[in-house]
């Protein structure tokens, strides 16, 4: 065999024999994810059981989080192949749900991505916000009445509630200072976005987005714009911008990377129609924001959380 087919042949099965090893290890860790999350869920569980879950699952994310450097350092100039970068986005995605801190990062920490690209979108759709486009694309009977709402905002007591209930429903309050470490503070905006790029790029390869997935990308992102101000005390329209500034842009726009690429294309599938079931389903749920209403919180709580984002929508 001549030397440049072998030096071809060797790097093939190294990459592949990186794909088995980070199958085993994004398995084992998103499978003890998952196994502490229903341990959670289960009101009968012993200590032990819910220790040992734990330890399982911050051992899984160590290994990720060992896999991911050490490919780094090993290949520090090439380009993270296509394969390698799908698995750890999984794993990033599934991280920041469960434990809120990136299992792939070095510091196990994520720098927001979310503001240059919202401002992209925006961009795209010629508004300077989410309120403002939701407004020039519905019927005028359908947008938002800008009515006056209450300007005071979450005082930091409230906040620190709303976090604390946060926490004990993600079962981070209930855990000995110990087994605390591999707990973050990455927002849902930041998973939103690893959300819709992987799905995206299943659409790519396998089908189309259905209705049930639609209803769930749109669920996701009212509560990270819930996390967002009655959490994180989000002032500004920043946040709202962030959570809703996905759908269908116009195509043939430069600019746009290979995840913004097949984002894209998976709200023009059914030849648009996807996108236009989405943009209705998004404008719902704007609606009932900007209305004031939503199922589950009292009026005064969401007109709390729209103070912060009033003053520059109206």
């Amino acid at each position: 065999m001549p030397a440049a087919n072998m030096d071809s042949h060797r790097v093939t099965t190294r990459l592949h024999v990186d794909e088995l090893i980070l199958d085993y290890l994004q398995w084992f860790c998103i499978s003890s994810l998952l196994k502490e999350r229903r341990l959670r869920l289960d009101g009968n569980v012993g200590k032990r059981e819910w220790t040992d879950a734990t330890k399982s699952a911050d051992m899984g994310m160590r290994l990720v989080n060992s896999f991911s450097q050490t490919f780094k350092r090993l290949h520090p100039n090439a380009v993270l192949p296509d394969s390698i970068a799908l698995r750890q986005r999984i794993c990033r995605f599934t991280t920041v749900l469960l434990r809120r801190l990136d299992a792939t990062s070095p510091t196990f920490t994520r720098a927001s991505q979310s503001s240059p690209r919202t401002r992209a979108w925006l961009s795209r759709r010629r508004a300077s916000n989410v309120i403002e486009d939701l407004t020039s694309s519905s019927p005028p009977s359908s947008a938002p009445i800008a009515c006056e709402f209450s300007q005071t905002p979450f005082s930091p007591l409230v906040l620190r509630r709303n976090t604390e209930e946060m926490h004990r429903q993600m079962g981070f309050s209930g855990l000995p200072a110990a087994h605390q470490v591999y707990w973050g503070n990455v927002s849902l905006r930041d998973g939103l976005r690893e959300f819709m790029i992987l799905s995206g790029w299943t659409c790519a390869f396998n089908d189309e987005i259905s209705t049930l997935w639609m209803e769930t990308a749109t669920n996701y992102m009212v509560q990270a714009v819930l996390e967002a101000y009655r959490c994180e005390g989000a002032k500004g329209i920043n946040a709202l911008n962030e959570c809703f500034s996905w759908g269908p842009t116009a195509n043939g726009q430069d600019g746009l990377d290979d995840d913004e690429t097949v984002v894209n294309e998976m709200f023009g599938g059914d030849g648009g129609s996807v996108g236009v079931l989405f943009e209705k389903m998004k404008t719902e749920a704007l609606l009932e924001l900007e209305n004031g209403k939503l199922s589950g919180f009292e009026d005064e709580d969401i007109s709390t959380l729209l103070a912060n984002v009033g003053a520059l929508v109206r």
